[in-house]
């Protein structure tokens, strides 16, 4: 039964066997439920656990492709999760642009979107789409989490000379730094 193969695979997997628990999930999509494709699922979390993105990313669309229902868009956000972690950012916003009109405006599906935007190197755009998804959405820790990392590599950036701050920002800085002053005087 499936429930053998993934127990097999899972063991095979916790004592360091990858490629034996790849082979034992591969050998378990044979006899796994067609409408709930268990050892796909397991198998692409164990190729996304490893940093096989690119295989990840291949099962997912396998599973996709196979009409699996995907109501909450978990399948198509997992996917596009692993295409950004493969460098694979066009492909990312392509599959988010496929989710369903009802969870394309989701705080988890904006993030990845800035995330995927991110990876194209239009930062602005992936800080200006996560501020928006903050704002809709202000108790989604993951977005303020997002925002934060980009706005810490931004001034890792400017620290060591690679980029400088606009001028409105030196600006309000300098106006914080004289009313800190004039407050200790």
């Amino acid at each position: 039964t499936i429930d053998a193969y993934t127990a097999f695979a899972s063991l095979l997997n916790a004592s360091g066997d990858r490629d034996g628990a790849v082979a034992a999930l591969e050998a378990a999509r044979d006899v796994q439920d067609p409408k709930r494709l268990q050892a796909d699922a397991t198998l692409a979390t164990l190729y996304l656990n490893t940093g096989r993105y690119a295989d990840a990313a291949a099962v997912y669309q396998r599973m996709l492709e196979a009409g699996i229902e995907d109501p909450d868009g978990v399948r198509r956000m997992s996917l596009a999760e692993v295409q950004i972690l493969a460098g694979n950012g066009e492909q990312a916003i392509d599959t988010l642009d496929r989710l369903p009109s009802n969870l394309e405006q989701s705080a988890a599906a904006q993030v990845l979107r800035a995330d995927a935007i991110r990876s194209l190197g239009r930062e602005e755009e992936a800080g200006d789409l996560l501020d928006s998804a903050i704002a809709r959405n202000p108790d989604f820790a993951p977005g303020f989490m997002k925002r934060g990392q980009l706005i810490i590599e931004r001034l890792r950036r400017v620290e060591q000379g690679e980029e400088e701050l606009p001028e409105s920002t030196r600006t309000a800085l300098l106006n914080d730094a004289i009313a800190d002053r004039n407050k200790a005087v």
